[in-house]
């Protein structure tokens, strides 16, 4: 059996595409054994009005603490599937996706395994910017991959989560590049296949709103904290080089200034044309509406600075408990 497990908050519109696909793709598969699972992180909307215009979707509200991961673990706990499947509410499956990863005795071939996304983009109208592949360049990959996070969309066997226990509730992001690595640690792999999962209704990564509220709602603190959760996994620690080589370079700057004075000025110099030339990268690459790039590069600057900074208070001061979980049926 497949439970179904949706999370969102304030998905609106986009919760119907979701759910439309997710009964489109049930139908086209012929699956018999199923679940539909929704659960609403308190959203201020009308989703779960629309939830419940499907009648055999289970509806729950978080009525306490709410993040991704909390959201997951009621899901699964509430689901009856022995395979789960997480969808966030902003994300609309391609019914093909199943046929390449559920056997005919309707088994899923792999522990954990997702595909690949492609992101649509919306302006402020809710018009349709761009499309925009999201976990490849141009084409997709001919071989499966294994990842280091499954994203917002996987599906993995029931006994793998509980083998784990699930999402840790402390992370408000982050969460499912834990829950990877944790499931690494019992030798379970999350596959990326090459085939095309789902379509993601969002708004651009690098828009300056949301890189604001990133800031505002803490949301930068947690990539430190995960490395240190998990400092000895290699894999990360390459990540980490990857993605926030600034970062790494901004404590270097700082340890090197109470050592040597006159390499302080080089590894600086070198800081801010990382940072410069980032921006620019950056800037390149976003879908700017509002903003002129001139403006926006210069934001975009100052937020890598202030990521480079919070980065490392995550890693050293940041501890957050894990949250206790208070949830209600709607129907």
């Amino acid at each position: 059996m497949i439970s179904f497990v949706v999370i969102g908050l304030n998905e609106g519109w986009k919760l119907i595409k979701c759910l439309d696909a997710i009964y489109h793709a049930i139908k086209y598969n012929q699956i018999n054994n199923y679940d539909v699972i929704y659960i609403d992180s308190n959203s201020a909307d009308n989703s779960i009005e629309f939830a419940k215009k499907y009648i055999d979707v289970k509806i729950f509200r978080i009525i306490g603490e709410c993040n991704p991961a909390i959201a997951r673990n009621i899901g699964a706990k509430e689901a009856k599937g022995d395979i789960l499947f997480f969808i966030d509410g902003d994300m609309e499956i391609q019914p093909e996706f199943l046929k390449k990863v559920i056997n005919e005795s309707g088994q899923l071939k792999y522990d954990c395994v997702t595909g690949h996304v492609d992101d649509l983009f919306y302006g402020t109208k809710k018009n349709i910017i761009c499309r925009r592949p999201r976990t490849y360049k141009d084409k997709l990959h001919e071989k499966e991959q294994i990842l280091e996070a499954a994203g917002g969309i996987f599906i993995i066997k029931k006994l793998h989560w509980q083998k784990v226990h699930g999402m840790k509730t402390k992370y408000r992001v982050n969460e499912d590049m834990d829950l990877t690595l944790r499931l690494s640690r019992h030798g379970i792999k999350t596959i990326r296949i090459p085939h095309l999962i789902c379509l993601h209704h969002t708004i651009d990564y690098l828009n300056n709103v949301r890189m604001w509220n990133h800031v505002s709602s803490g949301y930068e603190l947690y990539p430190g904290m995960l490395l240190r959760d998990h400092v000895l996994n290699y894999k990360l620690l390459y990540l980490t080089l990857r993605n926030s080589y600034t970062s790494i370079l901004f404590l270097a700057m700082l340890l090197i200034k109470i050592i040597n004075q006159k390499m302080f000025i080089f590894v600086s110099t070198v800081y801010i044309t990382a940072l410069l030339l980032r921006a620019l990268m950056n800037t390149l690459k976003a879908v700017i509406s509002e903003k002129s790039k001139f403006t926006y590069y210069a934001e975009r600057f100052v937020f890598l600075v202030i990521r480079d900074i919070v980065f490392w208070i995550g890693f050293f001061f940041f501890w957050p408990k894990e949250k206790k979980i208070c949830y209600k049926s709607i129907n």
